[in-house]
């Protein structure tokens, strides 16, 4: 937001209104509304701001944890963190007070512009105050706090930068881009957050305007030139201005577009699918006196952006911010509030407004009053909208049933997603093989126990493993850092008969799985496009490993799995005497796949792989496991080659999930190609740590 005038801040009164519906008569309280619910509302004055305070900018945080969700407000004097999991009954938990200025020790430095972003449990906050520079802030502070409200303090403080009229995060890289900054002439400056606690310099990006606020992503929408590339699509006053940041050092301007009739472009937001985009203009109500204009553009040609048209509201009142949840835009325009737009026809330019509130309900003209932002990401579904004068209000739409039945009609727009369970056992990328995932239910648990089996950039295979939740149809649900590991054995004890062995976590930088089980997903990440029609049974993996990251289509090795009487198909583990390696086994019919997690010569984790038919569970089963020599992740597909590694053999007579009865196993894997050694057990217990299937 820009203010082309002076504002003169001057005492007014704050409504502090508990639960309001939105009646039949369009109100809720003194708020117009439609379909629009008024869970609570709290005060600036009671977020840690005076009378003089204003709101601004606002985010939202969900605790990966607790799942309690949180308001991050931003105010002239700070930053506020409201609970908002209940809310009806919003709990303000402190105030993190603005950053001194050095240059004038005994000012304030307040400023009307505040803007929140966050990334893996903390807060990104930059100011337009001078000398400002980004507070980090850990949210995992706001945690069982036993006294509230708090004075906090910020957990660091990056100052690359002074002022900063925006912060800018594309999770999915790791990168934060703070615009309007004073360096970068004003353009991208970049910043890297894979450690979240101590962000550092990347880069800069600067065209013909300073970047007032911007969109990167990961690109993954239909022009195949820029296909998985980080992409940033900047609003920068004049123009839509496309730049490809895949290279820090060297960003590349891909187009710039701006249009007639124009006053001020000031944000931008893409569509799910990355094929549309809406962007809204401050200063073209005022300047040319029509309603409410949200432009739409065709993206599928990067180079050559297509203004499609517009959408015009039925109110005069100025846009500011926009953000799109599936077919969903939210719009926040000042003094007309929160308004909600159905885009299931943006491809033909038809946008249609299904639901409103009005936060500012003096009036609805072209001024600078009323709402600020909003954020609509909650899985709640709850909506948290700022308010330059009325702070903050936590809204509930009603817009679609709680659930879909036959015999209703239910618009495009309300999508009740299919989300699907889990097939235990072996998962492989076709377009990656080689690189793939057991996945196994703990016994006795919630939890689910993944091993990632991989090769390393000189084909070697590695494997690292991961222990999460299945929530909302998704491994890892908020992307948590650190949820992979990788072990290495200590040979300096005696690895056979030893009681204690030493397994060292030797895990470097940031490792990340998330495996999304959602239909929608699929349709949505460039990796699944190619596969689709091949299986149906698919999910979307993303992971990271220190500085690599991708996102694969991962399918069952085995489509239809028919287990064997007792099911044997699971992870086995070696149990705490000899601790830290196993294996996974998968049945189809009278053939077993074998895959077994030891460690070489020098300690690290390597795996091998084997396959036999016709065996009989009451028996010994013998199998022969070959080491594969492959590609790194960020390879091309490439051939893979394999030798014969050893053998193993299993002795598998119960499933008591003890580990005196499981079973037993006798193993001999040759290092191939690694100091000669053998990995050799002889009849070692084993015990199945799934949950049946």
């Amino acid at each position: 937001m820009k203010r082309y005038f002076l504002l003169l801040l001057v005492s007014f009164n704050v409504y502090s209104t508990p639960f309001t519906a939105c009646n039949e008569s369009g109100m809720a309280g003194i708020y117009p509304c439609q379909d629009i619910d008024l869970m609570s509302q709290i005060a600036i004055t009671d977020m840690g701001g005076t009378q003089n305070s204003t709101g601004s900018d606002i985010w939202g945080w969900t605790d990966p944890e607790t799942k309690k969700e949180y308001a991050l407000m931003g105010l002239s004097n700070g930053t506020a963190f409201v609970d908002i999991s209940d809310p009806k009954n919003p709990i303000f938990l402190g105030h993190l007070p603005v950053v001194s200025n050095p240059t004038r020790p005994f000012s304030s430095n307040n400023s009307m512009w505040r803007d929140i972003k966050t990334y893996r449990n903390h807060a990104y906050i930059v100011s337009e105050a001078s000398a400002y520079g980004m507070q980090v802030f850990d949210l995992t502070q706001l945690r069982n706090l036993t006294e509230t409200p708090q004075i906090f303090t910020h957990t660091y403080h990056y100052s690359e930068f002074g002022h900063a009229h925006n912060i800018v995060i594309n999770e999915s890289s790791g990168f934060a881009y703070a615009v309007d900054t004073d360096t970068c002439n004003g353009g991208l400056h970049m910043i890297n957050l894979q450690d979240p606690i101590l962000p550092t310099s990347a880069g800069c990006f600067s065209s013909n305007a300073e970047t007032h606020d911007a969109q990167c992503v990961t690109y993954i929408g239909p022009d195949t030139e820029y296909q998985n590339q980080e992409i940033c699509f900047d609003s920068d006053g004049s123009a839509i201005t496309i730049v490809d940041v895949t290279d820090k050092n060297s960003p590349n301007q891909i187009s710039r577009t701006g249009y007639q009739g124009r006053g001020f472009i000031h944000q931008s937001w893409l569509t799910d699918d990355q094929h549309y985009m809406l962007s809204n203009d401050e200063l073209d109500e005022e300047n040319f006196g029509h309603n409410t204009r949200t432009y739409i553009w065709n993206m599928s040609d990067l180079e050559s952006p297509v203004l499609m048209g517009f959408y015009e509201g039925p109110k005069n009142s100025i846009d500011h911010n926009i953000y799109i949840k599936g077919k969903l835009a939210y719009l926040t325009n000042y003094s007309s509030g929160l308004r909600i737009v159905d885009i299931s026809d943006i491809g033909n330019a038809n946008l249609n407004e299904i639901a409103s509130f009005d936060s500012f309900p003096n009036h609805d003209n072209a001024s600078f009053d009323g709402a600020w932002s909003n954020y609509p990401y909650f899985e709640s579904g709850n909506i948290i909208l700022s308010d330059f004068e009325e702070g903050l209000l936590i809204l509930s739409p009603n817009i679609c049933p709680t659930e879909a039945t036959s015999s209703m009609e239910i618009p495009e727009y309300c999508e009740f997603k299919e989300v699907k369970t889990i097939q235990p056992g072996l998962w492989f990328d076709p377009e990656h093989n080689g690189h793939g995932f057991s996945i196994e239910p703990i016994a006795n648990s919630d939890l689910y126990f993944t091993i990632f089996y991989t090769y390393k950039d000189d084909g070697s295979p590695e494997w690292y493993t991961s222990l999460s939740k299945f929530e909302n149809g998704k491994l890892n649900f908020n992307m948590d850092s650190d949820t992979l590991q990788r072990f290495n054995y200590d040979f300096s004890i005696d690895p056979v008969g030893a009681t204690s062995p030493n397994i060292l976590d030797t895990s470097q930088g940031i490792n990340i799985l998330s495996i999304d089980f959602n239909p929608s997903q699929l349709t949505t990440d460039n990796a699944c496009q190619g596969q689709l029609d091949q299986k149906s049974n698919s999910a979307l993996a993303s992971w990271q490993l220190g500085n690599q990251q991708g996102s694969w289509c991962v399918v069952p090795l085995i489509d239809e799995q028919s287990y064997p009487t007792p099911d044997l198909g699971a992870t086995w583990w070696t149990g705490s005497d000899d601790d830290g390696w196993g294996l996974t086994l998968a049945f189809s019919g009278k053939k077993i796949v074998v895959v077994v997690y030891f460690y070489d010569a020098d300690g690290s984790p390597r795996w091998v792989l084997g396959q036999a038919s016709g065996f009989n569970t009451s028996e010994e089963i013998n199998v022969d496991l070959q080491q594969f020599k492959g590609y790194g992740r960020n390879d091309d597909a490439q051939t893979v080659s394999s030798e014969l590694a050893g053998t193993i053999t299993l002795n598998l007579n119960s499933t008591t999930f003890d580990l005196n009865q499981d079973g037993t196993m006798s193993i001999d894997i040759k290092y191939t190609g690694v100091e000669g050694n053998n990995w050799q057990r002889n009849n070692v217990p084993i015990t199945n740590i799934s949950k049946p299937h």
